[in-house]
């Protein structure tokens, strides 16, 4: 790391805060009001969390998740080690209204994700990370039991080789049939059906 870079920790860390102030509440939707969730209109993260670079002093930048940038404009810095930003709302990950944002515990957090019905426990389709969906693993069964290739699957379908092992065995998406087994014939003409209509 350069001598010159440091964590952005407060607005004091930011080379020009009157600057990145303006650019940054360019893209956040205030257009609810101000009780309402004020969604960040730039890039996301796989998680739905915002995210924005941030450009150090030296040139380099790092990414930052949005909510946190917001805490830290409105408070004037971040809270303190071990504390993180917490969501009060359940609408939006990437909700950048002050009022929505407040400072925790990693376990009031936890707490928080499991009220509001965002733990990353929900699987199958409600799985935010979820990559693919459940007519294409039975597609990717399906393929598989045809003799295709694991790492073929996994150029295809754009995802890890190791993931395909586990939909293929059944360690992922455990609720989808597998081949062989009832309800195997009828998922697998739905999934293709819905291959045709697509």
């Amino acid at each position: 790391m350069s001598p010159h870079r440091k964590k952005v920790e407060c607005v004091e860390d930011l080379p020009d805060p009157a600057g990145f102030r303006a650019q940054f509440d360019a893209r956040v939707d205030r257009s609810g009001g101000p009780d309402a969730c004020w969604p960040w209109t730039g890039r996301l993260n796989e998680f739905g969390y915002g995210r924005v670079d941030i450009k150090h002093h030296d040139g380099t930048r790092s990414g930052y998740l949005t909510h946190r940038i917001a805490f830290m404009l409105e408070h004037g810095a971040m809270p303190p080690h071990p504390l993180v930003v917490r969501h009060s709302c359940i609408a939006s990950r990437n909700c950048c209204n002050p009022r929505h944002l407040l400072s925790g515990t990693q376990a009031e957090n936890m707490r928080d994700r499991q009220r509001q019905g965002r733990t990353a426990s929900k699987s199958g389709e409600l799985n935010p990370r979820a990559r693919v969906n459940a007519r294409q693993v039975v597609l990717i069964r399906a393929a598989h039991a045809a003799g295709a290739q694991q790492k073929d699957l996994a150029g295809q379908y754009g995802i890890a080789e190791a993931t395909i092992w586990r939909i293929v065995h059944g360690l992922r998406w455990p609720k989808v049939p597998m081949p062989g087994v009832i309800g195997w014939d009828e998922a697998l003409a739905a999934a293709r059906a819905g291959e045709v209509a697509a």
